[in-house]
This record gives structure tokens, C-alpha cells and sequence, in this order.
């Protein structure tokens, strides 16, 4: 998302958009121009930090943004048309240097260019890499800006520039400019100029062009890969800002979109050019003219603009008076609201860009309308903006950029006036009920951070009640994570660095498992549900001490199982379950374990004390899990489709029957099931999804951890079901087992070097994911145990009984059937004396189900032919593919689709059965 003026429109094609340049191009080629390029995204300016000298390159996302904006505008005959530019001032910084290569890479000016360290970024000598926050806490330790907050354009930069020396070398580059392009004001010779560098010196360069301080406020910003133009007025060496375009392109959908904003000496105008049908955005802006010089000017443009075929001009001014903002379009209506000065957003209106609210990341292959719906929510971005400022002290937001989307979640990172900067979510309807996922991950993230002791953005404002605020939806307005996603760095960490991200996430794993919660559901502020008086202990910490905390309690699950797959339409408990006593003294043999494996002193009376804690009814647990799942097979009408397998006649096929059976197994051995080892059986929170985008780490020293964020739909559920590895460490290929250090092939010297290679990430893989559980072993083995567990068929058969609804009810009575010859030697069942195998199974259900194992174990491999067939890049996973793949992906999917039938389906009637459990149509 475009951190500028106005709003993101996506254009239909890209022909459109060089009509539209072409256009501009001639509206405004009369007089010499400036043109003012930032570098496209480094691995920093995704973070908002400060980098000057330090030589970045673009990351693959900067790269497309460039090359995207480079195959619109610049070119013969486009707006930045080579036969058009007198000279170019590049900035010496790599970063600017491969923005330049990317956009004129047919080097036809190569004889026009002057790398120069007037166009340099800032230099921020002490506050290099750091973002606004973290150099106004810093000042603030040394006894600086008491009365007020540090601001660059005033304060300068310890061991760095001051405002004064960045004016200075600006100045004389403008000098040189002015001296160009002076006598040709009348168009006499084209002689346009070129700058590429980077987002301050870029917003300096402009107020030194219009005579400004650089004190002076001017809320213009040019997000990377961006493109801004400066216009000379005609006739006089004087100038003012004229237009701001922007062509940028997204790696992710390979489109492109355009912006202008248009600014006359007198009046802020905002002119948009939109496919019909869309609205105009409004710009907010202090009138010095005339509404009469205003309204000629509009009128005058949405003339010009008419001509364009297939597309509507709609020009708007504004006027702003002291206490209220008066809009008045094109048509001459009016309205007139309250304006708060202190907090208010740029825009008098977000609403515009449709992005904002859509899910735009991908496009679905099965039922796609409702699929879109469940990820699309309508609310009102100007009040979430004027919130978002407030809470910062801002006075306005001048840019939104959304993040990617999210399955369950919209965010997005919001800039004010002053630098600042908040992240602000709001969940999608598949979420769950908004007020309970917003008001339980607000509270957990709060008890993550100040309990728990790990590393969690602060929120700064929240509402879960959509129905009464402002915004029109739940939301979230946090603390920007510092730091950079560990994704972005993860490639080029050496094997040392990643073992010490590894480390710290078991630390932090230990610290939460560590925390005892004597009931299961989510975690809230009492209020919320309703228990701000409760006198009991909320959790047992790390010492067994039961802790009271009246500002928490515990409620209602907030868990994807509880609502995935059509769940959030049935009503059932959704918790919190209560503890009971009869898990207490494990917990005390574990805790005597414990102080020995630590090398504590065995302390008896701490032993005694702890005789206490822990307890409850895990079983009720396990029971409220399989209930829930009988109630949703029984209340959904269509089972849903299974994301694992193809279903269908010559495979096996699923009918409600035969999920509650299994169901009913699963409640009837659930207990045997349930390790001996109850203090694994612990109530705990733990973080859901520890993948590499929601870890933050230090850019300076990608070893360190600062940030762990999307506490959304946190559990406190028992330990056994929480332990696993980070996302991060999973990997393809054969899997290691305990605590044996996995080896390089034998013939490794023998391969080749694409051989070597493959060989040698598979061995670093498994190598990280083997130390994983070495560090559980040496330094958390509550955790150890629990993956010990995890190995088990106790565990499988608890596992896969939490997605029944779905599919495994197959496999699920196999297990079942499989058990009669190993029940004695299950842990579980020796520990209640050895009770006789509850089922008895007939020659005819032992065959169907035996036949129903081997169908359904055929669709899983046919499914994973379809994956390798069409390819991972294709394959829709999670139903979901890239924008502009989705015809390309149908196609293929329609492909194997008439083959499979062709194979399995015999007559018309089976044809209809296949068709209805197909899960790549609607």
C-alpha cells in the first residue's frame, strides 16, 4: 500500500494505465519538471527504520516495485520520457544506485547521470537503524526533550546531520537545477530532471524547493518504489508542488495502480480518474485562496479529463475553517462535520479503497463468494485512523498500508504526521465472535508480556463491541513491532545465529509452560466475562504458589476448532471447563522431578505447599471436545469438504453415520487415552503459531528475538495439545526421531552440486529441528516428556479426533480395530487396572471398515498426485491461489478433475457422487 496523498485505485489494464500517463503526461510536459524517485523496499523501510549509510539492497518486493512503476511511467513517449531528461542525480547508496539500473535499464542516459552525496539520505549518525520511538526513548534517558518530543526537521540527529547541513547541500543541488531549467520556462527545450533517492531527503528536498524551513510541517511522503513531481510555474523561477503520481506495481497480484493528487499554489485540489462506477476520495487541506479560484480550476480539469474514454474525472475542493471541515465536490453539495485539530486523519475519507476490506492476497477455487465474505469486513477507516492518532498524540494520519492479508485478520500499518507509528487490526468475520477474539487477545497479550515475560507489542486502544463504536467493528491498535520479521533474514543466517533464535523460543516455551491455569477456555480481562470480584486463584506459578489476579479471568475459547468448518453456526460449551483434584499429586512428582533436574535443593515444606495445584478434569476436557464434534456432524447440513483427501466412489466415501461412530469410540476410550503422566495434562497459553512472520528479531543482530506478535485465538488448553515446534523449523523431507543427530549422506562427496546442496539443506534442517529437541531434553523437560508423549498412539488417536468433523473417521475405526491386540500394553489403561477392550466388532464391520481404511488412504495419495502433478505454486492450498494463477490453476484442477472421474467414476450416478465431494468447485 502507497504511503501518498490519495487513495490506492487498481486501474483495469494496463493499457488504461498508459492512456491515463500519456494524458498527464501532455497536461503537464509545458514546463520544466523534477521528478523525485525513492528507492524501491529494503529489508528497513518495511520496519520504519532510520537508514542512512548503511548500504541495503532491495529486497525481491522493492525490486517489483520498481521494475512495476518503471514499465508504466518511464519510457518513450510516458511521463518520464528519456528524450525528455536534461540530467540525473542518483544517490550513491546501493539501494538508489539498483533503482536507477531498474527503471532506465536500456541505459539510454547513461551520459546524463551524477551520483552525488547532496541527494544522499540523511545522515543519522547515532539513531542509524533505529525507529522514532526507540531514538525518542533514548534522548529521553539522557536528559533530552524534556518539554517536548524529538523531531528531526528541527533537532537533527546525534553523530549525524543537522537540519541546518541537510538544508545546505540540498540548496546547492536546487542551485544547479534552477540554473538548468531556468531558461526554458516557456517550453522551449524539454529539459525535465531525475532524482532517485530515498524518503526524507526527498521530503527535505521539497521544502528547500518551495523556500521552506525544514522545521515546516508538510505532510507529503513518498513510499518506496514511489515517483513525485515537482513542476516549475511558468514564467517565474518560483515554484510549488504540482502533482504527485505514483505507478507502483504489487509483487504478489503483478498489477498495478495509480494516484494523483494535485496541488495549485492557492488550494489543495484532489483530482482522481476512476473506472466508472467507483467513488472519489476527499483531501483535507488549508485553503488560501478563493472558492471561487477553487471551483474554476476543479471545473477546468474535470473538463479536460471527460475526453478520457471509459473512465469518469471527479475533482473535489476543500475548504477548512477553524472548528469544522467544510467539503464541497464538484456538483456543489455540502456537509459540514466537527474537526478536532489535535486528532484528525489527512483524508476526510479511507473509504475509497476497497482493498482495505477485501481479501485481496489470493482468490479461492471452492465456493468462492462465501469464502470471500467470511474475510471481508465494511468499517469506518477514517474513525480507526482518527483513533489510531490519538492515541500516539498525533494530530492526523497521512498514510495506511495494509499487510497482507490474513486468513482471520486485516491490518494495517498506520503513519501520522509526525512520524509516528501503529498497527491496527480488525478480525475477520471467520475470527469468530469479534467481542470475544478481540477482548481475549488484547487480555493475553497483556498477560504475555507482563506474566509470561515475553516480548509483546503494547496496545495502545481497543473496543470489542462493533455494534456501539464509532469504527463499526472490533479492533486493535498496538504498538509497531520493532525489529524486522524473521523471515526477511532467516535465508542468510548462518547455523549458530539460527540455533540462538531456536534457543530463545524454547526459553520462552518453558516460561509458558511453566504457568498453570486452573481452567481451560481463553484468557480475558475479568470484566469482560463478568468475574471482576472472583476471590479465586487465577493460575499456579512456577513455584506452585496459587496466584490471584483479579484483572484476569478465564472464558469462553476463543480456538480455530471451535469455529472452523461451519462450528461457529452450531451452538455447544464452548468452556471454560473446571479443574477438579485428581491430577494433583503428579503434578507433585513432577514438581520433586523437576527440583532435581534443576539442581534445586529438595525442599520438602515447598514440596508440601504445592500439594495444592493443579488439578482438574482433563477428561471433561476431552469430553467437551468430542461432544462438540458429535453436535456439529449432527447440526451441519452438508459435511465439509476434506481438504486431505478426494472422496469418492473407489475411494471412500463419508457419510454422518460413520463420523459419530467413530465419535463414540473416541468417548469411550478417551481416558485410557490420557497420558499417566498428568502433570503434561497442565492447563497452559501458549502461543498457536509461531511461523517466521509473527517473529520479530534485532536487524543488527538477527540472533535476538524482540517481538512475537498475533496472539489471536489463544488457548489455554493442556499441554500436551500446545507443545510443538515452531512453524519455522518444519521442513520437507524424512523426519528425524529423538535425540539423534541426523548425518550427511555417505556418498556426499560423490554428488554433484545441485546434489550437495539439496543434501546439505536437508541435513541443516534436520539438524535445527533435532536441536530442538535436545534443548527441551537439557533445559525444559516437562516440555521433552510431552513430546515423548506426542509419539504415541494415545496421542493420535486424542489428535485426530479434534478434526472429525472434517475427515479420519476412516482411519479413526481402523486405529480402533488395530487396538484390541496392543490395549493391555496401553499406559493409560495399566493405570486403571487393566479394564477388558470396550468394543466388540462383527466379520462384516471389521471388513468395511478395513475396506474403508484402504479407500480413504487411496484419496489421501491421489490427493497428493494431484499436488505434485500440478505443482506446489498452483496447488490450492488451504483453497486458496495467487491472483493471477487462479485461471491457470482452475484449468489444471478441471484437468485432473475429468481425469479422476474418467478413472473412478463408472456411470452417471457415481459421476454425481464425485462431483458432490469435489473440492476444488463450489
Amino acid at each position: 500500500m502507497d504511503q501518498r496523498l490519495a487513495t490506492n485505485l487498481e486501474l483495469p489494464s494496463a493499457i488504461e494505465v498508459f492512456d491515463l500517463i500519456s494524458i498527464m503526461s501532455d497536461l503537464d510536459a509545458t514546463t520544466p519538471r523534477i521528478f523525485l524517485v525513492r528507492h524501491g523496499e529494503t529489508e528497513w523501510t518495511k520496519n520504519g527504520r532510520y537508514t542512512g549509510i548503511t548500504d541495503l539492497e532491495l529486497t525481491p518486493a522493492g525490486v517489483s516495485q520498481v521494475t512495476a512503476t518503471g514499465t508504466q511511467i518511464v519510457g518513450p513517449h510516458k511521463l518520464i520520457d528519456s528524450a525528455r531528461v536534461e540530467h540525473v542525480w542518483v544517490s550513491p547508496r546501493k539501494r538508489a544506485q539498483q533503482t536507477f539500473r531498474l527503471l532506465f535499464s536500456r541505459g539510454e542516459i547513461v551520459d546524463k547521470v551524477t551520483l552525488t552525496e547532496d541527494i544522499a539520505e540523511w545522515d543519522y549518525g547515532d539513531y542509524e537503524g533505529l525507529i522514532v520511538q526507540e531514538i525518542r526513548e533514548r534522548r529521553k534517558e539522557k536528559g533530552l526533550d524534556r518539554e517536548r518530543e524529538w523531531d528531526i526537521w528541527r533537532d537533527g540527529c546525534e553523530g549525524g546531520e543537522s537540519a541546518q547541513q541537510v538544508a545546505e547541500r540540498l540548496d546547492r543541488l536546487i542551485a544547479q537545477i534552477r540554473e538548468i531549467q531556468a531558461p526554458y520556462m516557456d517550453g522551449e527545450k524539454p529539459v525535465d530532471v531525475v532524482l532517485i533517492a530515498h524518503g526524507l531527503i526527498l521530503r527535505a528536498f521539497v521544502k528547500r524547493w518551495l523556500k521552506y524551513s525544514l522545521e515546516n510541517p508538510l505532510p507529503m511522503m513518498l513510499s518506496p518504489g514511489a515517483i513525485g513531481i515537482l513542476r516549475q510555474k511558468q514564467k517565474k523561477v518560483k515554484a510549488s508542488l504540482k502533482v504527485v503520481l505514483t505507478a507502483t506495481g504489487r509483487a504478489e497480484e503483478g498489477k498495478g495502480s495509480l494516484k494523483a493528487v494535485l496541488t495549485a499554489e492557492v488550494e489543495l485540489l484532489l483530482l482522481l480518474v476512476l473506472p466508472r462506477g467507483l467513488d472519489a476520495s476527499i483531501v483535507q487541506g488549508r485553503r488560501i485562496g478563493s472558492e471561487r479560484e477553487l471551483n474554476s480550476k476543479a471545473t477546468h480539469l474535470k473538463n479536460k479529463l471527460r475526453a478520457i474514454e471509459g473512465y469518469e474525472a471527479v475533482v473535489q475542493g476543500i475548504g477548512l475553517t477553524n472548528n469544522e471541515t467544510t467539503v464541497r465536490s464538484a456538483e456543489g453539495s455540502n456537509s459540514v462535520e466537527p474537526y478536532d485539530a489535535r486528532s484528525q486523519s489527512f483524508y476526510s475519507s479511507w473509504q475509497d479503497n476497497a482493498a482495505f476490506f477485501q481479501f485481496t492476497r489470493g482468490r479461492f477455487v471452492s465456493n468462492e463468494e462465501f469464502e470471500m465474505s467470511q474475510r471481508c469486513v465494511h468499517f469506518n477507516m477514517d474513525k480507526l485512523a482518527q483513533i489510531a492518532a490519538s492515541t500516539v498524540d498525533s494530530r492526523y494520519c497521512v498514510a495506511i498500508e495494509k499487510y497482507p492479508d490474513g486468513q482471520y485478520t486485516k491490518a494495517f500499518l498506520m503513519t501520522m504526521e509526525d512520524d509516528k507509528q501503529v498497527v491496527a487490526k480488525v478480525p475477520n468475520p471467520n475470527a469468530g465472535p469479534g467481542q470475544l477474539t478481540t477482548a481475549s487477545e488484547v487480555a493475553t497479550m497483556e498477560f504475555a508480556r507482563d506474566v509470561l515475560e515475553t516480548p509483546v507489542p503494547k496496545v495502545y486502544a481497543w473496543n470489542s463491541d462493533a455494534q456501539s463504536n464509532t469504527v463499526g467493528a472490533e479492533y486493535i491498535i498496538m504498538q509497531k513491532a520493532p525489529g524486522v520479521q524473521l523471515e526477511h533474514v532467516w535465508s542468510g543466517m548462518g547455523l549458530e545465529d539460527r540455533l540462538e533464535v531456536v534457543k530463545q523460543i524454547v526459553r520462552y516455551q518453558e516460561k509458558w509452560s511453566s504457568i498453570s491455569f486452573k481452567q481451560f477456555g481463553s484468557l480475558y480481562y475479568a470484566h469482560d466475562v463478568g468475574k471482576q470480584n472472583s476471590q479465586d486463584p487465577l493460575y499456579f506459578d512456577e513455584h506452585g504458589t496459587a496466584m490471584k489476579n483479579q484483572r484476569f479471568a478465564v472464558g469462553p475459547s476463543t480456538g480455530r476448532e471451535y469455529y472452523d468448518a461451519g462450528r461457529a453456526s452450531v451452538h455447544y460449551d464452548r468452556g471454560p471447563s473446571s479443574w477438579d483434584d485428581r491430577i494433583r499429586m503428579s503434578f507433585l512428582k513432577n514438581l520433586f522431578n523437576n527440583l532435581i533436574l534443576t539442581n534445586f535443593s529438595n525442599n520438602l515444606l515447598l514440596i508440601a505447599a504445592n500439594a495444592r495445584l493443579l488439578g482438574g478434569s482433563v477428561e471433561d476436557y476431552l469430553a467437551a471436545i468430542g461432544n462438540r464434534e458429535i453436535t456439529c456432524v449432527k447440526t451441519i447440513p452438508r459435511l465439509p469438504k476434506s481438504p486431505i483427501t478426494l472422496r469418492g466412489p473407489g475411494t471412500y466415501m463419508t457419510c454422518k453415520e460413520k463420523k459419530l461412530k467413530a465419535l463414540q469410540s473416541y468417548l469411550t476410550i478417551a481416558k485410557y487415552l490420557l497420558p499417566v503422566d498428568r502433570s503434561i495434562a497442565s492447563s497452559c497459553l501458549w502461543h498457536p503459531d509461531l511461523h517466521q512472520e509473527n517473529i520479530f528479531v534485532n536487524p543488527k543482530n538477527p540472533s535476538e528475538i524482540v517481538a512475537i506478535i498475533d496472539w489471536q485465538s489463544t488457548e489455554l488448553a493442556p499441554l500436551f495439545n500446545q507443545v510443538r515446534q515452531p512453524y519455522f523449523l518444519d521442513y520437507e523431507g524424512p523426519p528425524t526421531q529423538g535425540l539423534e543427530r541426523p548425518e550427511l549422506p555417505g556418498n556426499y562427496d560423490d554428488l554433484d552440486d545441485a546434489a550437495q546442496k539439496q543434501a546439505m539443506s536437508l541435513y541443516l534442517s534436520q539438524m535445527l529441528s533435532t536441536m530442538y529437541r535436545i534443548l527441551l531434553h537439557n533445559k525444559a523437560p516437562l516440555l521433552y516428556r510431552t513430546w515423548e508423549y506426542q509419539q504415541t498412539v494415545s496421542f493420535e488417536l486424542l489428535l485426530i479426533a479434534q478434526r472429525l468433523l472434517i475427515d479420519g473417521e476412516a482411519q479413526y475405526l481402523a486405529s480402533i480395530l488395530k487396538l484390541e491386540n496392543a490395549w493391555f500394553d496401553l499406559p493409560g489403561v495399566i493405570a486403571q487396572g487393566s479394564p477388558p477392550y470396550p468394543f466388540r466388532f462383527s466379520s462384516t464391520e471389521r471388513t468395511e471398515i478395513e475396506a474403508d481404511a484402504k479407500g480413504a488412504a487411496e484419496g489421501i495419495n491421489l490427493m497428493r498426485s494431484v499436488r505434485d502433478s500440478i505443482g506446489r505454486d498452483l496447488f490450492p492450498e488451504r483453497g486458496v491461489v495467487r491472483v493471477d494463477q487462479y485461471d491457470e490453476a482452475k484449468n489444471a484442477l478441471q484437468q485432473i478433475k475429468d481425469q479422476v472421474f474418467d478413472l473412478y467414476a463408472h456411470d452417471e450416478h457415481e459421476r454425481k457422487l464425485w462431483e458432490e465431494d469435489w473440492p476444488f468447485d463450489d
